[in-house]
């Protein structure tokens, strides 16, 4: 937006004004210049993000070991933007931010997809996804797409965690109690045993040692105080006695009988005598919502009454008074609360709107202001600027109209700046314009039998009825393993969440579909306060080659090279040539490294006499960017996560207890299983090269899989080693494919179990808006629902529907 723009638009609103309580003057230069260089930082911090939207389609929230996590990316931006080719995936486990999966995908005309496997070392619990395109390394101010999922296995059960009840929790002293019950499978005490046990949050280790069990089967802990309050604190224990042995990962009950309360002025400023609807947020110790009553007292008198929802969320519509000493009062009065009141100014800066989900062509504005004074308006949602302008008020309170001609549909902000270019006051609004795309889900029956062949016609249209022409992924899962909660959606991704000032949870679909709960999430997850400040100090950016994550150097006799040289690259097929500079550092450009799903690229010395003299050194330079993610303290949303099916627990119990018989048959000692040609393949089913479906994830080394009738220990492939001129890199993969069941070509007589029934990350509409798929229930019994999500000519498009499978 250049600096004639500005001006356009101050004349814009100068227009708008004449009907209202302010009124517009001439301005001298000095007050253009503010404008200009509010309107310089903005770009210079635009222009360093380069945002390109990213969101992921995952096939569910909630997974087993052994099972992939189906993907599809999306990059949404339509501003200019660097060529989008790579997507970097992260699978972070949230107790002790480790990385424990990271693999790299293709992005082609801003799709992509790919599956991450789950391997079974990895151990239950809460874990986070993150995801990155290749433009992030150049602008790290860009927002990374998270989702938090689950794993779960259906363990043996040799020993039970049962929290002790809790002391009152007392705000003041220097450290907190808590204990456990340790049982038996069969719930008998545990007394005698010991417990090995690490105490953690947020990747950080806050206590760790041993304890034994004592007579009455219980162990107990303590923490300062300082270290446990509003924390999320993982207790991971080993319990042993005698030869059992077993580890139990417990979230550590503490502070649940208090009410932590946040207050989220509008606008950011209490001001006496301004209209406010003040969001309030309530969460127990361990950040969970508290769905409550209550009530506002000024000086002990009752100011007004508010009520939170299953997020905790509620809203304050008042107007608060200088002077006055304000409390809270809730319904549950055994909770102790905890809270700061924002303090109440006796003039300054506010903006109120009465109703924030606007659905006309225009809507008003609330603006306080010290009295009479100048002060700028910018309309934006932190990519464009929508409206800018320079307005004088005579009175402490006015009232603007404003067009949403301009405006995208979506969260868009207003910054209210002082004279001098200073935010003073912002606030959120949604603007809803067309009505969305209809998706239609239709499967040629609502009740399937084990094994049947199923049908599902898709149909896209427009408000008009016409067809929209559309591309989309879709996945078809168990019901009980999509967490509808924190299951993200590509059209709240597109309207709310890119828009965020910050990483927050968000409330699941259902919620946005009342004006009332969308006011709430405008209120408190766009309340900023505010985030100008690193606009204002965003330096100006300066354009920079492509940032690559494979670097390398060539050494000759253990030297670095002292002259250029020429290197092979193989992957995908296909051969390049890259020649180094003349001390032999090297990078790898993307297009080199795109290989099939599984394998590598291979780079080696080209020179034919000497080859042998040569050693290549790789590094990734990308393992300090995953690190500093992984580091990173996601929100979390503390609502209740889905759960497996009792069928799965069931099947997972009794293929755990066949492993324990056959390790005890043979006597603890499994066979080894060496490869003998580098194809091996592991199903969803963890069967080692199965017959019976010829395609799957790559096997881990170390890890224990079925194969021909009894477990094996994988040591994987054990060629010879490749010579220093020779290097293998991870590459870029392709998306593998996802294996469909036809019964009628193939009926194994083992069950089949996998929670994804059906996966495609790719499909267009025709001409008519339609598309048909085809695929097959197996035998896991209850409700299955299929979501759709993708974009098309008219915007992104989002669906679902349910079917259920019953026993024959």
């Amino acid at each position: 937006m250049g600096n004639m723009l500005s001006r356009s638009f101050c004349l814009f609103l100068f227009i708008l004004l004449c009907a209202f309580p302010i009124a517009m003057q001439a301005q001298q230069q000095e007050d253009y210049s503010v404008l200009d260089m509010l309107d310089s930082n903005f770009t210079q911090f635009t222009t360093s993000r380069q945002q390109p939207d990213l969101f992921l389609h995952i096939d569910k929230t909630v997974y087993v070991r052994n099972e992939n996590i189906w993907f599809t990316a999306y990059i949404l931006s339509t501003g200019p933007l660097a060529p989008q080719h790579t997507l970097h995936t992260l699978l972070i486990e949230e107790a002790s931010k480790k990385i424990l999966a990271s693999e790299r995908f293709i992005i082609e005309s801003g799709l992509g997809g790919g599956a991450l496997f789950l391997p079974d070392s990895l151990p239950p619990g809460e874990y986070r996804l993150l995801a990155y395109t290749n433009s992030y390394l150049n602008h790290p101010q860009q927002s990374v797409f998270q989702q938090s999922i689950s794993i779960q296995a259906g363990e043996a059960t040799t020993f039970k965690l049962s929290a002790l009840p809790a002391a009152a929790s007392i705000l003041t002293g220097d450290s907190v109690h808590f204990g456990y019950k340790v049982l038996t499978g069969y719930g008998g005490l545990a007394s005698g045993g010991e417990v090995s046990y690490t105490l953690q949050t947020g990747g950080a280790v806050l206590q760790t040692g041993r304890k034994k069990i004592n007579p009455f089967g219980e162990v107990n802990f303590s923490l300062p105080r300082s270290q446990a309050f509003d924390k999320r604190i993982q207790l991971e224990a080993t319990v042993t006695r005698e030869k059992d042995k077993q580890v139990i990962r417990s979230m550590v009950p503490l502070f649940q009988d208090i009410a932590i309360i946040k207050l989220y002025p509008e606008g950011g400023n209490l001001v006496h005598g301004h209209a406010s609807k003040t969001a309030i947020e309530i969460k127990n110790g361990q950040r969970v919502p508290i769905a409550t009553k209550g009530q506002l007292m000024a000086d002990g008198k009752f100011v007004a009454q508010f009520q939170t929802d299953l997020y905790g969320i509620g809203v304050i519509d008042w107007a608060p008074q200088e002077g006055k000493i304000y409390t809270l009062q809730i319904a549950d009065s055994t909770k102790q609360l905890v809270y700061r009141f924002p303090p109440v100014a006796a003039d300054g800066y506010s903006l109120h709107l009465r109703e924030a989900v606007v659905k006309d062509t225009t809507f008003q504005v609330e603006i306080g202001t010290p009295g009479q004074s100048s002060f700028h308006l910018m309309v934006h949602n932190y990519r464009n600027v929508f409206f800018a302008g320079i307005l004088r008020s005579h009175d402490k309170l006015a009232s603007l109209r404003l067009s949403t001609a301009d405006m995208p549909e979506g969260v868009v902000t207003l910054t209210l700046f002082d004279d001098k270019g200073i935010p003073r006051a912002e606030r959120a609004v949604y603007i809803e314009k067309s009505p969305p795309v209809q998706v239609q889900l239709i499967t040629d029956s609502a009740v399937y039998h084990h094994r049947a062949k199923l049908e599902l016609k898709v149909k896209v249209t427009n408000s008009k009825g016409e067809p929209v022409k559309s591309l989309f992924s879709l996945a078809c899962v168990l019901a009980s393993r999509l967490d509808s909660t924190r299951a993200a959606d590509i059209v709240r991704f597109a309207h709310y969440d890119r828009f965020l000032p910050s990483p927050a949870a968000m409330p699941g679909n259902a919620y946005y579909a009342t004006s009332e709960n969308i006011e709430q999430v405008l209120l408190t997850r766009y309340w900023t306060r505010y985030k100008w400040e690193e606009i204002n100090a965003t330096p100006r950016h300066v354009a920079s080659e492509e940032k690559s994550c494979d670097v390398g150097q060539v050494f000759f006799r253990d030297k670095p090279a002292k002259k250029p040289v020429s290197l092979m690259i193989i992957s995908g097929g296909r051969t390049f040539t890259l020649n180094t500079d003349s001390s032999g550092y090297f990078e790898l450009p993307s297009q080199v490294l795109q290989v099939e799903s599984g394998k590598k690229a291979i780079i080696l010395v080209s020179d034919n006499k000497n080859f042998k003299e040569y050693t290549v050194r790789m590094q990734n330079t990308c393992g300090m960017v995953d690190t500093g993610l992984a580091k990173v303290s996601w929100p979390e949303a503390g609502y209740v996560t889905a759960e497996l099916s009792v069928q799965e627990q069931e099947y997972l119990k009794k293929a755990l207890q066949a492993v324990v018989v056959v390790a005890k048959k043979q006597n603890s000692y499994y066979d080894v299983y060496k490869s003998a040609n580098c194809n091996d393949w592991v199903c969803m089913y963890n069967i080692l090269n199965c017959r019976n479906h010829p395609m799957g994830s790559q096997p881990v080394s170390g890890q224990m899989y079925s194969y021909q009738g009894r477990m094996v220990r994988y040591e994987g492939c054990h060629g010879a080693e490749p010579p220093g001129f020779m290097q293998q890199v991870n590459g870029t993969s392709w998306p593998k494919e996802f294996y469909v069941a036809d019964y009628e070509k193939f009926n194994p007589t083992a069950p089949e179990v996998m929670s994804t029934v059906f996966w495609t990350y790719k499909v267009m509409t025709d001409d008519k808006g339609e598309a048909t798929l085809h695929f097959s229930t197996n035998d896991l019994n209850g409700r299955f629902i299929c979501v759709l999500q993708g974009y098309s000519d008219e915007g992104v498009i989002s669906g679902r529907t349910f079917f259920r499978v019953a026993d024959n």
